[in-house]
C-alpha cells in the first residue's frame, strides 16, 4: 500500500515510522508533566504540615536546635551576728565547663591539666570532655576565682580549646568552727544543716537563666538574647555575738580537757532579753571542711575523741598515758594558747 506525501508516493512502513518519531517527545513530555506533579504534591503536603497542621511545635524544635541556656546561680544571703559580722558568707567562684565537641580530640591533655590543677579525677573528666552528643559538661564547681582563671588562661595559651567558666559563689565561714554547730554546712547544691538548711529558703535565693542564639558554637549578637536576672537570698542576722562565741568555745574545749569529758554544751543569754548570744557545744567541726570527720557518723564517740585529740594535742583515745596506767586522769598543766575560766574582769 502506498501513500502519497507532497506528490511524492511513499511506502506504508515508511509512514508509520514517521508517526511514531512524532508521539515519542508528546509521550515524554505528557511523563515528565506528571512526575513533576507528583513532586509538587509531597512538598504541598509537607508545606501543609508545617504550616496548618502543626506551625508552633516544629517552630520550637528548630528554635531549640540554635539556643543555649545558661543558669545564672543566685549569691547567697549572708548570716550574721548581732553586729553584723559574718558568720557565714559567699565568696566569688567559678565553675569550669567544658563543650565536648571542642574537647574530644585534645580529652586525654585536657583531662592530665585538669585533674592536677583542679583536683578532679583524672578518668571522670576524661570521659566528660568525650561525651558524645554533648555540648556541656561540668569538670569543677565551687572553684575559687583566681585558680580557675589561672588554669583557663594556661589552656588557652596552651591552644586548647573547649574549656569556659561561669559564675559559681562558694560559701565560706570566716571564723572556720565558730558556730559551726549552729550554722551547719552546704554541699555542692543543698544546704546539709543547722541555719543553713533551717532558713534555706530564704537564704538561698532564686537562680536566673540566660537564652541566646548560637551557630557554629559561636554566640550570635543579633539573635535571641533574653535575660531573666538571679535573685540573690536574704541575709539571716542572728543574736550571737562572734567575739563572745568564740570565747565560749575556747572555754568549754578547755574545760572538756581539764575533766576529761567526752562532751558540753554552753549557753550564754542575755537575762534581761532572753536572747542567745552564744550557744556553743564541743568537740566541734571546720564549717570549711566539714567532711574532716566521718560525715556519716558525725558526733559519734569515736569522732569526738578524734576531733578532741586534734584539739587538745593528745593521744588518738584522748586519754593521757597516765590515766591508763594509774586509773585516774594526770595532773595537766595549763596550756597558755587556751584561755582559763572566765573571771569578773571578763565579759
Amino acid at each position: 500500500m502506498l501513500t502519497t506525501l507532497d506528490g511524492v508516493t511513499l511506502p506504508h512502513e515508511t509512514t508509520s515510522r514517521m508517526d511514531s518519531r512524532r508521539g515519542a517527545p508528546q509521550f515524554r513530555l505528557r511523563f515528565g508533566l506528571i512526575v513533576i506533579a507528583v513532586v509538587l504534591s509531597f512538598f504541598g503536603a509537607r508545606l501543609v504540615q508545617l504550616q496548618g497542621i502543626d506551625p508552633n511545635s516544629y517552630a520550637a524544635m528548630a528554635a531549640a536546635e540554635s539556643v543555649e541556656e545558661v543558669t545564672l546561680p543566685a549569691e547567697r544571703g549572708d548570716i550574721l551576728d548581732r553586729n553584723g559580722l559574718p558568720l557565714a558568707d559567699s565568696i566569688h567562684g567559678k565553675m569550669v565547663v567544658a563543650d565536648p565537641f571542642m574537647t574530644a580530640d585534645d580529652a586525654a591533655e585536657l583531662a592530665t591539666v585538669l585533674s592536677e590543677r583542679l583536683d578532679v579525677d583524672y578518668f571522670k573528666t576524661l570521659s566528660r570532655l568525650r561525651e558524645a552528643d554533648s555540648r556541656f559538661e561540668y569538670i569543677a564547681r565551687r572553684v575559687p576565682s583566681t585558680l580557675a582563671n589561672d588554669v583557663r588562661t594556661e589552656l588557652v595559651e596552651a591552644g586548647y580549646e573547649g574549656i569556659s567558666l561561669r559564675d559559681d559563689p562558694i560559701r565560706d565561714y570566716p571564723a572556720d568552727d565558730v558556730a559551726a554547730n549552729l550554722l551547719g554546712f552546704m554541699g555542692t547544691d543543698e544546704a546539709l544543716g543547722g541555719f543553713e538548711r533551717t532558713f534555706d529558703r530564704q537564704l538561698s535565693g532564686t537562680d536566673g537563666t540566660a537564652r541566646f542564639q548560637t551557630g557554629g558554637g559561636n554566640r550570635i549578637p543579633l539573635g535571641e538574647n533574653t535575660l531573666v536576672p538571679a535573685k540573690n537570698g536574704t541575709p539571716l542576722t542572728t543574736t550571737i555575738d562572734l567575739d563572745l562565741q568564740w570565747y565560749t568555745q575556747r572555754v568549754l574545749t578547755q574545760t572538756l580537757r581539764q575533766y576529761r569529758a567526752e562532751s558540753g554544751v554552753a549557753i550564754v543569754m542575755d537575762s534581761r532579753t532572753g536572747e542567745i548570744m552564744a550557744l556553743a557545744d564541743a568537740p566541734t567541726f571546720n564549717a570549711n571542711k566539714p567532711l574532716e570527720a566521718d560525715k556519716d557518723d558525725l558526733g559519734s564517740p569515736r569522732d569526738q575523741r578524734r576531733l578532741r585529740a586534734r584539739l587538745g594535742g593528745e593521744g588518738a583515745d584522748g586519754r593521757g598515758p597516765d590515766r591508763r596506767r594509774q586509773g585516774h586522769a594526770a595532773h595537766q598543766a595549763p596550756d597558755p594558747a587556751v584561755p582559763g575560766p572566765p573571771g569578773p574582769g571578763d565579759r
